[in-house]
């Protein structure tokens, strides 16, 4: 754990240790090295609780949810040569999540209730072209709606905050309508939410996380909420990078 003003980055584990003359420089990871296996694994009749226990026991972490139902059901899910964070990435996508490494767990987090969590700072911006800042604004990549078509159902879900996208046909291993409906609204949630992205350098703001809430207040349509993608902390030069997502509520 690396600590700065009482603030630390959690545990973390070393992955590399390379000499430099009289100095060592030492490389950590969030994640394990049994992170990088991949496997062929499936469950049947599990919750999501089950799933990410399993998960974690194979990589020796722990883990946890916020803002998903632990006790999702699944008839059959299974894990295709993949490495435990990239099923979960795919399994947590589906479900309208992100998954994120911290302090020794996989953490599932729900991108619906990241966006209705209080501001956990504000920001004010009076310039779209800061230095260190760029924001990216990418409506062709946006989807209208997403069709899930799955063994045993089919369902679609649409975003009615976008105009002109293109509807998806997705095959996805749902095993009714109700799976195939949730795993629909899912992807087009995850997927959209990355159409309009800010990153920008700041001074080292500790108090930064990832899928915490931020307010933006300006005049340059870069004002409202926004969700941190990812932040990396420079402890040397002092400094914080930060990649946001804006919040979106109209996929139903």
């Amino acid at each position: 754990t690396v600590t700065l003003d009482k603030t630390g980055t959690g545990v973390m584990y070393i992955s590399e240790i390379e000499p430099d003359d009289e100095k060592f420089t030492i490389r950590c990871s969030t994640l394990k090295r049994a992170t990088r296996e991949k496997r062929w694994r499936s469950w049947q009749d599990v919750t999501l609780e089950t799933v990410m226990r399993n998960c974690a026991d194979l990589c020796g972490m722990g883990w946890a949810l916020f803002g998903i139902n632990a006790q999702i059901h699944y008839d059959f899910i299974s894990m295709n040569n993949e490495s435990v964070p990239a099923f979960l990435k795919r399994l947590m996508n589906m479900e309208g999540a992100v998954l994120k490494c911290c302090s020794g767990r996989l953490v599932g987090i729900g991108v619906t209730y990241a966006n209705q969590l209080f501001a956990s700072q504000t920001m004010e911006l009076t310039d779209r072209k800061s230095a260190g800042m760029t924001h990216s604004l990418m409506p062709f990549m946006e989807w209208k709606s997403v069709k899930a078509c799955g063994f045993y159902g089919e369902a679609t879900a649409t975003d009615a905050d976008v105009k002109y996208g293109d509807n998806q046909t997705l095959m996805l291993p749902a095993h009714d309508a109700v799976e195939a409906q949730r795993w629909a609204a899912g992807v087009l949630l995850t997927h959209n939410m990355q159409a309009e992205t800010v990153r920008m350098d700041t001074e080292i703001n500790m108090g930064l996380t990832a899928m915490g809430r931020i307010d933006i207040i300006s005049g340059t349509g870069m004002d409202g909420a926004w969700l941190v993608k990812e932040v990396m902390h420079d402890l040397m030069m002092e400094t914080s990078t930060m990649t946001l997502w804006r919040c979106r509520k109209g996929v139903v």
